[in-house]
């Protein structure tokens, strides 16, 4: 594909510029501007032995709903947007490491730790590992796909690319979305943060509950109003990675037919990771459990509270 003709915006209301390098295209609207997208190769229930057993019975008439909702699962808005990115990813169809990993780690497949001593040995044992970990994954997925993501695999695949791998970046782009930023958003350092945790573990217990009331001065005594506001909003941009990192890893699960059992509550999950706290202060290890509050959800986007919405209303 060529980089140059993206996005694909239609010319006089036609795709024509785009068929002779790409094939058949589909001329949609989006955002008041025509736009153009490839045109769906509905493949057949006759496929090689190397893809036959990830494509077979697929249906290829899903609803608009259904569309939406595959889109959803890729935290995009809407189907077509989710097409462009599509297009995108096949400029580069072979996953990296770090998407190899990301989808082994969700099938249970044990990681080995890497040990070199120059980059040349490091990039050797690098390649090696990821083509052990694909080869693995492959033998775990077996016929275990949901109709919607094999009509996604229908939709997208490249007869000329490994199937494997391009169903390794696409499960790859459900556990991590491009339009999520996995770097916490702190105001203050790491270590820092672990400092407020331990002046937190120092406060009286009777004064937990009063850890998000904003007039504080009666009751704490380790850390000032300023103090507190910087550790509740770093606990909030932490809470909301923890949250949306376990929501992804849900959606993830969705698409296999016999992975869903796997699904964790996103809600308990982030009280486990973020608010159950053995923190080391002064050399000594000290449980403090912080107090959990609807607005720890502040900095979840809408797309990620969209998931976590059931599971808060059964928490009413």
């Amino acid at each position: 594909m060529d980089t140059e003709l993206y996005p694909k915006i239609a010319k006089n209301k036609s795709c024509s510029l785009y068929t002779n390098k790409q094939g058949d295209q589909i001329l949609y609207k989006k955002n008041n501007q025509l736009y153009c997208r490839n045109k769906k190769k509905i493949l057949r229930t006759k496929y090689s032995t190397k893809i036959d057993k990830f494509l077979i019975n697929i249906d290829n008439d899903l609803s608009r709903k259904e569309l939406t909702n595959i889109a959803r699962i890729f935290n995009i808005k809407d189907y077509d947007s989710l097409m462009i990115m599509f297009d995108r990813l096949k400029l580069n169809p072979e996953p990296s490491l770090k998407q190899v990993k990301l989808v082994a780690n969700i099938l249970d497949i044990e990681i080995p730790v890497l040990h070199y001593e120059n980059i040349s040995e490091k990039i050797k044992n690098q390649f090696e590992l990821k083509q052990k970990l694909i080869l693995l994954i492959k033998k775990e997925l077996k016929d275990s796909f949901t109709n919607s993501f094999k009509y996604i695999l229908s939709e997208t695949y490249n007869n000329n690319d490994d199937l494997i791998c391009w169903i390794i970046v696409l499960l790859s782009k459900i556990i991590l979305p491009d339009n999520y930023i996995l770097k916490d958003d702190l105001q203050l350092s790491e270590e820092l943060y672990n400092k407020y945790i331990c002046l937190l573990a120092q406060e009286k217990k009777s004064v937990l509950p009063y850890f998000y009331n904003k007039d504080t001065s009666l009751h704490f005594t380790k850390l000032d109003n300023i103090r507190k506001y910087e550790l509740i909003e770093a606990l909030k941009h932490k809470y909301a990675k923890a949250i949306s990192k376990c929501v992804f890893k849900n959606r993830a699960f969705s698409v296999f037919k016999n992975k869903q059992s796997k699904k964790l509550n996103p809600i308990e999950y982030a009280k486990t990771e973020i608010l159950d706290n053995k923190v080391k202060c002064d050399g000594e290890i000290i449980q403090l459990q912080i107090p959990y509050q609807i607005d720890l959800f502040e900095y979840c986007s809408s797309q990620v509270m969209t998931d976590i919405n059931p599971y808060l209303i059964e928490l009413l």
